[in-house]
C-alpha cells in the first residue's frame, strides 16, 4: 500500500482497514453474482434435460427412432502446414512455451478439480467471477485463492504471509 504515506500509524492502521473491508465487499459481492449465475445455469441444464427427455420420449412413442449419416458429396481440401513452415514467434504465439503449456496444465487441473472432476458441472463463462481490478472474468477458484491469500495479513499489518493452497 505504497499510496499510504501518511505518518500517523492511527490513520494508517484505519485506511488500512476500511481498504480490506472495500475488498471484502467486493468479493462477497462477487461471490453472490456467482452462486445466483451457478443456480441459473443449473435450472437451464435441468430445463434441457427435461426438454430432451420429453423429445425422446415423444419419439419413443410414435415408434419411429430415425438415425441417420448424410454426407455431403462436395469437400474442400485444405492443406495443412507443418510446424516447422511456421515462424518461431508465429509458433510460439500459436502453441505457446514448454512453461506456459505446464502453467496452463495446471490452471485447468485446478479448475476441473473444483468443479469436480466431471463435464457436466463445468463452467461456462457467464459463471465467472467479476475481477473489478482487471475488468476481467475469472473462474472462481482462482478468486477464493486470491481471497485467501489476500486476507492473511501478519499482526504488525506489514506485507502479507504467503498462504500456502
Amino acid at each position: 500500500m505504497s499510496y499510504l504515506i501518511d505518518a500517523n500509524p492511527l490513520k494508517r492502521k484505519f485506511l488500512e482497514d476500511f481498504e480490506r473491508a472495500t475488498v471484502r465487499a467486493r468479493i462477497e459481492s462477487a461471490r453472490k453474482i456467482w452462486i445466483d449465475r451457478r443456480k441459473q445455469a443449473a435450472n437451464r441444464r435441468q430445463t434441457i434435460l427435461r426438454t430432451l427427455i420429453s423429445i425422446r420420449n415423444a419419439e419413443e412413442d410414435k415408434g419411429q427412432r430415425r438415425a441417420s449419416v448424410k454426407f455431403c458429396e462436395e469437400v474442400a481440401v485444405v492443406q495443412i502446414p507443418n510446424l516447422n513452415d511456421y515462424e518461431l514467434e508465429i509458433r510460439k504465439n500459436i502453441w505457446g512455451t514448454p512453461p506456459e503449456k505446464k502453467r496452463s496444465i495446471l490452471r485447468n487441473k485446478l479448475e476441473f478439480a473444483f468443479e469436480g472432476f466431471d463435464f457436466d458441472n463445468v463452467l461456462e463463462e457467464g459463471e465467472f467471477v467479476p475481477n473489478f481490478l482487471s475488468l476481467t472474468f475469472i473462474h472462481p477458484v482462482h478468486s477464493f485463492r486470491r481471497e485467501k491469500k489476500s486476507e492473511c495479513f501478519s499482526s504488525s499489518g506489514k506485507a502479507p504471509r504467503r498462504l500456502i493452497t
